[in-house]
C-alpha cells in the first residue's frame, strides 16, 4: 500500500487516484485503448450511417489497436506524470497520435488493404480519437490535482494540530 509519512504524524494512504499509482497508468492505458476502438465505430457510424463494419473496417480498427499498442507503450507516453505538466502530456500524446495513424496508412498502403476503405472515415477516425484522448488526459489530469491538492490540505491540516497540541503541553516535556 503507498503511503505519505512525516515524522510525528500518522501515516495517510493514498487513494487509487495518485499521480504515481500504477493503477491510473493501467487505467489511462485502457482508456486509450477504448477512445481509439470507440472513435473508429462512431466515425463509421457517422461516415455511413449504420453501425455493421464490413471487414475491411474491422481489420482497420484491429491493426490499429496493434500500432496503438506498439506505438504507446514504447514511448515514454504512460511514464510517471510528476514533474511534467498537462501541456507537455498533451504535446507528446499530440506526436504520437499521428505517429500511430501515419504507421497505420503507411502499412495500409504497403500491403495493399487501403483502397477498400474511406479516406474520410480515416480522418474522422483521427480527428475524434485525437479529440478523445486529449479530453481523457485533461480530465483525469484535474481529478488527479484535485485529489492532490486534497491530501496536501489534509497533511498540512494535521501537521498544524500536532504543532498546536504539542505547544500546549511543551512545559511538561
Amino acid at each position: 500500500m503507498l503511503s505519505t509519512f512525516a515524522i510525528g504524524l500518522q501515516e495517510t494512504r493514498l487513494l487509487a487516484l495518485g499521480k504515481f499509482n500504477p493503477l491510473l497508468g493501467l487505467a489511462l492505458r485502457t482508456g486509450d485503448l477504448a477512445v481509439f476502438v470507440g472513435s473508429g465505430l462512431l466515425a463509421f457510424a457517422l461516415r455511413f450511417g449504420h453501425s455493421e463494419m464490413g471487414t475491411d473496417y474491422v481489420h482497420a480498427v484491429t491493426r490499429g489497436v496493434l500500432f496503438a499498442v506498439i506505438v504507446f507503450n514504447g514511448s515514454s507516453l504512460y511514464r510517471s506524470w510528476r514533474g511534467r505538466t498537462i501541456a507537455a502530456e498533451l504535446f507528446k500524446l499530440g506526436t504520437l497520435w499521428p505517429l500511430m495513424f501515419c504507421l497505420m496508412a503507411v502499412y495500409a498502403l504497403a500491403t495493399r488493404d487501403g483502397q477498400d476503405t474511406s479516406r474520410l472515415w480515416w480522418g474522422s477516425w483521427f480527428g475524434l480519437s485525437v479529440g478523445g484522448a486529449l479530453l481523457l488526459r485533461v480530465a483525469v489530469n484535474s481529478a488527479v490535482r484535485s485529489r492532490v491538492r486534497q491530501l496536501i490540505a489534509g497533511w498540512v491540516l494535521r501537521l498544524q494540530y500536532k504543532q498546536r497540541l504539542s505547544a500546549r503541553f511543551s512545559i511538561f516535556w
